[in-house]
């Protein structure tokens, strides 16, 4: 009986005869384990031998375990009956530690989805290593379902050349309460503060429904400009004025595909009254922020 023991064929007697219970004997090399006992919870939740055959090479030996644990749940197992590429996507989850990502039936079939047709020219491993990007860097993404639908969002926009890619986002502490804010500001638009939109060499805060590029600036209000939207700050203007032209060369010189968002009424009368007076046509909206979190 293959390479398995007799007791190793006691573990599986009760769900397979002895023609299937050979067949999973073959694979014991492919998954190098020294039990029956996985088989037979695969082949229990699974029903098909060739299924469990084709999930050996797709499912690393340290996390069969808990793959066979998520196999608990119908909607994870159905799926995983229907498309073994979600096994696939379940693995990165893994990888990546995005657990809620994973035992997600609808974030596994998302996954599947942007894999198989995407505008970004991202292919499984390019995927993997975004999703794995922060780990890498002893970080963590603080919404990772906000990351799918910030890629769907992208390949819908249609963007020659814009690649999406992990940032460090400025960590704010417990008292904080500008970086918290303008983090949270971000998180609202792209679903992540940490995603970076990149064109041209320049990073964007988010893609909007209708294709726009979008910056997203918390504040700027009466720290830059005056009532009468004078500069006060001639560093944090020019600063501005330097990051709308970087912006502008990377599109090409089309205003039309940018726009600003800005938290505050008077960051917005005065950033449009500074791009008006140096011949900068991108657009700058108010976008008030939807959480305001602690106090000043």
């Amino acid at each position: 009986m293959g390479g398995l023991d007799k007791d190793a064929y006691k573990a599986i007697d009760e769900v397979v005869d002895e023609k299937t219970f050979n067949a999973i004997a073959k694979t014991q090399d492919v998954l190098d384990l020294s039990i029956a006992d996985p088989y037979a919870k695969l082949l229990s939740k699974l029903g098909d031998v060739n299924i469990i055959e084709k999930i050996a090479g797709k499912i690393p030996k340290d996390k069969l375990s808990d793959f066979i644990k998520d196999l608990e749940s119908a909607d994870f197992s159905n799926l995983i009956i229907k498309n073994l590429d979600m096994a696939d996507a379940w693995t990165i989850f893994k990888n990546a530690e995005l657990e809620i990502l994973a035992r997600n039936p609808l974030q596994l079939q998302k996954f599947n989805d942007l894999v198989k047709n995407n505008q970004l020219g991202l292919e499984l491993k390019g995927f993997e290593d975004l999703l794995l990007a922060p780990k890498v860097k002893g970080l963590r993404w603080d919404n990772p379902d906000g990351v799918l639908d910030a890629i769907k969002r992208a390949s819908d926009a249609k963007i020659d050349f814009l690649s999406i890619n992990h940032k460090n986002f400025p960590e704010a502490g417990s008292d904080n309460f500008v970086l918290k804010n303008a983090k949270q500001y971000q998180t609202e638009a792209s679903g992540d503060a940490a995603l970076s939109f990149n064109k041209g060499g320049v990073s964007f805060d988010d893609v909007a429904s209708d294709g726009k590029l979008v910056d997203r600036k918390w504040g700027h209000g009466k720290s830059i400009f005056d009532e009468e939207r004078g500069v006060i700050n001639e560093s944090r203007a020019q600063s501005l004025l330097d990051q709308a032209q970087r912006q502008m060369n990377a599109v090409g010189g089309d205003a039309s595909k940018i726009r600003w968002e800005i938290s505050t009424p008077e960051g917005l009368a005065g950033i449009k009254n500074l791009f008006l007076n140096n011949n900068i046509e991108i657009e700058v909206v108010h976008k008030a922020q939807m959480t305001i979190i602690g106090k000043l």
